[in-house]
């Protein structure tokens, strides 16, 4: 079992929405925090860019 991480974007929708999910055998502790890590890896990343405005509401 693994972590999985699917992005989103709708046509025609600037919104995109980044679902997370992970295998039975994976602690769920460890889990969250590498997804916590990817989220700050990633909008690091983005805030780079020009054209990208990042929100964390869910």
């Amino acid at each position: 079992d693994g972590l999985f991480r699917a992005i989103r974007v709708d046509a025609g929708s600037p919104n995109g929405k980044i679902s997370e999910f992970y295998g039975r055998n994976v602690d769920a502790k460890l889990a969250m925090q590498s997804f916590e890590q990817y989220q700050k890896e990633l909008m690091n990343a983005l805030s780079q860019q020009d054209n990208f405005i990042i929100s964390t509401s869910k």
